[in-house]
């Protein structure tokens, strides 16, 4: 997961006075380990880390939501991928696979 870009950063601790690097690091982790965490396999800790995340986001940076919309729309509409830019791979099967 690619961390806070650091314009987006500054723009926290703008809106939210007193926010730490601390605080924005542990959302991060938090989001990063919810991401890497199987929600068919550890339902449980997919819960757990959202509700610690939901918490730390309203306690420190009640206006997160806010800021990072106002920031993406900032920085203009995604490029859009052109679909001739993809790579096609086409696997053969084995010379005797089939065979049997």
């Amino acid at each position: 997961m690619e961390p806070l870009v650091p314009e987006l950063r500054a723009l926290l601790k703008e809106a939210h006075p007193g926010l730490t690097d601390e605080d924005i690091d542990l959302s991060e982790e938090l989001l990063d380990e919810r991401m890497n965490t199987d929600p068919d396999t550890d339902p449980n800790r997919v819960a757990e880390l959202d509700r610690r995340r939901t918490e730390l986001i309203r306690r420190a940076m009640p206006r997160y939501t806010e800021v990072v919309r106002a920031f993406n729309a900032s920085r203009g509409p995604r490029p859009v991928r052109d679909e001739r830019d993809r790579t096609q791979v086409t696997i053969k099967p084995a010379a005797d696979e089939g065979r049997g």
